[in-house]
């Protein structure tokens, strides 16, 4: 299975195939579902992932996704944390999470851009180990309290908008 897309079943609450089907998956698309948390670790082939208008999804950790280039997170109601751990990185936005306080990134090794947008509840920002990372904007984030930079060699530009 390299593709997988899952738009417009809201009441799917569980990933339809086991972890271990879908270690060549390339693209994974969540869009209008009912799933409550997405634990993704070790699907060594997956490049892009796209998680959208997901209302009951409180959490997402991703781990050893090391080919993850694209990463689109956004309108996911009640989503308040999103860990990411060992991944390669391209470009990443999160935007429109109106529930998320802590997002916590590390060793993204290949990632160019980080933008956010509009996320009116978080508080806690850390990143960490980005050894390509150039660039970060962070805008429209009215309550942010906390933001924790360290082990990024070529970062040239920060933009923070409250």
């Amino acid at each position: 299975l390299a593709t997988l897309t899952l738009k417009d079943v809201p009441m799917l609450k569980t990933l339809p195939t086991p972890m271990e089907n879908l270690q060549n998956l390339n693209m994974l698309t969540l869009s209008n579902t009912s799933l409550e948390n997405l634990p993704l670790q070790n699907l060594s082939s997956l490049r892009t992932l796209s998680v959208s208008s997901n209302s009951e999804m409180k959490s997402i950790n991703l781990t050893d996704l090391l080919k993850l280039s694209i990463l689109d997170i956004r309108d996911n109601s009640v989503l308040e944390t999103i860990n990411i751990r060992n991944a390669s990185g391209y470009d990443y936005t999160i935007t429109n999470n109106s529930a998320l306080t802590s997002m916590d990134l590390e060793n993204i090794r290949a990632l160019n851009t980080l933008s956010s947008y509009s996320l009116k509840s978080l508080t806690n920002v850390i990143l960490k180990d980005f050894t390509n990372l150039g660039t970060i904007a962070l805008s429209s984030h009215p309550v942010l309290q906390s933001v924790s930079f360290s082990d990024m060699p070529l970062l040239t530009s920060v933009t923070l908008n409250g």
